[in-house]
C-alpha cells in the first residue's frame, strides 16, 4: 500500500514538470489569424524571390510546388509542419 502512495506522490510532483515543458506555443508566436497570414504572404515571398532568381527549383505544371524550409518564417517554423506547399493561391502548411 505504501508503494502506491509514493509513486501517487512522485506522478504528483513530477507532472508540473511536464507542463512547465511545454514552452513557445504556436499560439504565443502567432497571436493573430492576421500575423498567420503575414507569415504566410512572408514564406511566399521568400520562395517568389528564389524561383524569379533561378535558385529555386522549377516544377511541371499540375505538379504541387512544395516550399523549402529555407525559405519558411519563424511563425511558419514554430507551426512544425511536415511541408509547406502551393494549392492554387493559397499557401498550405501540413502539420500531420
Amino acid at each position: 500500500m505504501s508503494r502506491l502512495w509514493i509513486a501517487v506522490l512522485v506522478a504528483m510532483l513530477l507532472f508540473p514538470l511536464l507542463v512547465v515543458g511545454q514552452t513557445r506555443k504556436p499560439s504565443e508566436i502567432i497571436s493573430s489569424a492576421a500575423g498567420l497570414r503575414d507569415a504566410a504572404e512572408k514564406t511566399y515571398s521568400n520562395y517568389n524571390r528564389a524561383f524569379q532568381a533561378g535558385t529555386a527549383k522549377v516544377r511541371e505544371a499540375g505538379e504541387e510546388q512544395e516550399i523549402p524550409s529555407k525559405y519558411w518564417t519563424d511563425p511558419i517554423i514554430a507551426l512544425k509542419p511536415v511541408k509547406v506547399y502551393l494549392h492554387r493561391v493559397n499557401v498550405v502548411v501540413v502539420q500531420s
